[in-house]
């Protein structure tokens, strides 16, 4: 069409309206522009609209077949080695989860077990500081009836002391092997030796050598020494406190010469008179008052040798 125009000859319009003419053809150029525009435009929106309207119908359509990329996806025997090492991992941990409650619960057990250890040791050794037991010797003083006189038990016949030799102290095969294991890196030759490593090692150090076991079965094996040397003592004791004289308690008044007209001259004598199930209160010058002096001075006496 606007070639069409530009044919016309300029004399045609010059005839007429000159200016007028190219008016209309300007306005008839532009109207021709605009409407080609519009129509392109209208065209590209309806294909556009139409490309959305697929797209929301879930459809591609053929110009989109190129700019979609299907994602690799995983092969199957990828998948089962994957899952598989997830569940040995799991069952691994499951593993590693027992072993820790195994040891909580062992040191649940080892401390227990040493807080059993302990208050036993503490009455054994209450009951071998005590000594072998010694009647009084104004026991039954105010009975009427004579004291009767018990029979002591047999005495102990071990001669094991703490300065026995390891390998003499008639440790059973099972714990002398233990004590040897420990021997290897620890100097001990005597139960004196293996008391003062139980004592002084903490606990992590002592269970290298040692179960609860054994250390509780040492710990009785010094117990036992302990027993036999303390019975030694007081054997040997009672030898010098018998030769001991009356004045050795500290009398006061006539209380000593009252004792020795009744031929008691030594608290070996004296202790044999109250044994014997006679009172105090049986010799001559000696009322309850009296005895009780003498009780008293003896309490002092024997307190004075234990210290």
């Amino acid at each position: 069409m606007a070639t069409a125009l530009r044919a016309v000859s300029v004399e045609e319009l010059s005839e007429e309206n000159p200016v007028d003419e190219v008016d209309q053809v300007d306005e008839g150029v532009d109207e021709s522009e605009e409407s080609t525009a519009v129509g392109s435009e209208s065209e590209s929106s309806e294909y556009f609209d139409s490309d959305d309207s697929q797209v929301a119908d879930g459809e591609v359509g053929p110009a989109n077949d190129e700019l979609v990329e299907s994602p690799a996806t995983a092969s199957s025997n990828d998948l089962s080695l994957l899952q598989r090492w997830a569940n040995d991992v799991q069952e691994k941990q499951r593993g590693r989860a027992a072993y820790l409650q195994e040891i909580d619960r062992a040191k649940r057990e080892l401390k227990s077990a040493k807080t059993e250890l302990e208050e036993y040791d503490a009455e054994l050794f209450d009951f071998i500081s005590r000594g072998p037991y010694q009647p009084t010797l104004f026991d039954g003083l105010n009975d009427d009836q004579p004291k009767v006189v018990e029979k002591p038990a047999d005495s102990i016949s071990s001669t094991v002391t703490l300065d026995t030799p390891i390998a003499q102290a008639g440790l059973d095969k099972d714990l002398l092997a233990a004590v040897e294991t420990l021997r290897e890196d620890i100097p001990v030759e005597t139960l004196r030796d293996l008391e003062l490593f139980l004592d002084s090692q903490p606990t992590e150090k002592r269970l290298v050598y040692l179960n609860v076991g054994h250390e509780s079965a040492l710990r009785v094996a010094i117990a036992a020494a302990k027993v036999t040397e303390s019975v030694e003592m007081k054997t040997s004791a009672d030898e010098s406190w018998r030769s001991e004289p009356i004045s050795a308690l500290g009398l006061p008044g006539k209380l000593p010469e009252f004792l020795a007209d009744a031929s008691i001259h030594t608290i070996g004598e004296l202790a044999d008179h109250t044994s014997s199930g006679k009172l105090l209160t049986d010799i001559n010058g000696i009322g309850p008052g009296k005895a009780e002096v003498i009780e008293n001075a003896l309490e002092a006496f024997w307190e004075k040798r234990k210290g």
